[in-house]
């Protein structure tokens, strides 16, 4: 702020834009970092200070070594889904500078962020039908009708 320039880059995750099941906390925490961010560039616009909240979707990282929680059932399917992603971090780094040079405030820095969230943005009722039928995907594979929530 003082020296009139600069940019905020905060990583959230697509779970701040778009909320999976069984995820409830994390996407509240996520979509906590993308309003924050939001905000803070609101307040620091006037300074030359820009924001920018970054929203990948899964990729390859070592999200799963500080996951905690009770629902295994959710953990092996976050796991598989990091681990099948073909994103990398390195990928994530090249969009995120790309995103920045566009002066982009939302970076979604990979396909599947950008798909789900036009999703959301362009067709209510078909993101509310996909979010459903996973909640009831993932209910039907923990056999016990709970989330972990």
């Amino acid at each position: 702020k003082r020296q009139r320039s600069g940019a905020i880059v905060n990583v959230a995750s697509l779970a701040g834009l778009v909320h999976p099941a069984g995820m409830a906390s994390y996407n509240a925490v996520k979509s906590a970092v993308v309003a924050l961010t939001e905000t803070t560039g609101h307040e620091l616009a006037a300074y030359g200070v820009t924001a920018h909240a970054v929203c990948p979707s899964y990729f390859r990282t070592n999200l799963m070594s500080s996951m905690q929680g009770r629902d295994e059932t959710l953990g092996q399917v976050i796991a598989s889904l990091v681990d099948s992603s073909p994103i990398t971090a390195d990928d994530i780094a090249a969009a995120v500078l790309e995103g920045l040079d566009r002066g982009d405030e939302l970076i979604l820095p990979d396909r599947p962020a950008r798909d789900a969230y036009a999703l959301k943005v362009n067709d209510r009722a078909a993101y509310d039908q996909v979010m459903r039928a996973q909640a009831a995907r993932l209910d039907s594979l923990d056999g016990k009708g709970e989330t972990g929530e």
